[in-house]
């Protein structure tokens, strides 16, 4: 907790603490006053380069620095105090520096999974190699073999299973283009 002490238009810091950025809510002040604040409603300001928050005192002289003046690792905080009488200001402090804001540690990496790559997302469009209707589940070029050369290569459905892919069409790129429609649910294989 910060402790201040408010003689006139002096305000000194008797208690300082560390201070960090992104901070929120945390770090307290207390204001004490001379003879002369009697009877004039205070006001705390708190300042750390061009932002400028000011709170009002309770009977208590205890409030929360605000954390818009906490954002900015690196600047100095400063704090200041006036008081009001019928809503005019009659009696403010010069500025007194708290201390210089640390920088507070950044959570690192988004909590939030990556955007998957175009490599990881084609990998998931393909599908489980070991849902294949082959013998050949080591490698999906040897699946493509295993079927072009039992007969899938051109026309058939190539006996392939997979919840996104419904069949393996092997063709010339001639015979691609001249398709009348192209499936989603179709992997085209363009030969050369």
């Amino acid at each position: 907790m910060f402790r201040l002490c408010a003689k006139k238009v002096v305000l000194e810091v008797n208690q300082r603490e560390v201070v960090t950025s992104k901070s929120v809510n945390v770090y307290q002040c207390q204001f004490q006053f001379d003879g002369a604040w009697d009877g004039l409603e205070r006001t705390a300001v708190f300042q750390a380069g061009d932002n400028t928050v000011s709170t009002l005192l309770d009977g208590t002289g205890i409030c929360v620095i605000p954390w818009e003046v906490l954002q900015d690792a690196r600047r100095s905080l400063y704090a200041g105090v006036y008081g009001t009488k019928d809503g005019n200001i009659v009696l403010p402090t010069i500025w007194a520096k708290l201390c210089e804001i640390k920088q507070g540690v950044n959570p690192g990496e988004s909590t939030q999974p990556p955007t998957p790559s175009v490599y990881d997302q084609i990998l998931g469009n393909i599908g489980n190699l070991e849902d294949l209707d082959t013998y050949a589940k080591d490698s999906l070029v040897s699946a493509i073999n295993e079927l072009y050369t039992m007969g899938g290569g051109g026309g058939g459905t190539g006996n392939v299973s997979s919840p996104d892919i419904n069949q393996i069409l092997v063709m010339d790129r001639g015979e691609y283009d001249t398709l009348p429609s192209k499936d989603d649910n179709t992997l085209y294989l363009i030969r050369g």
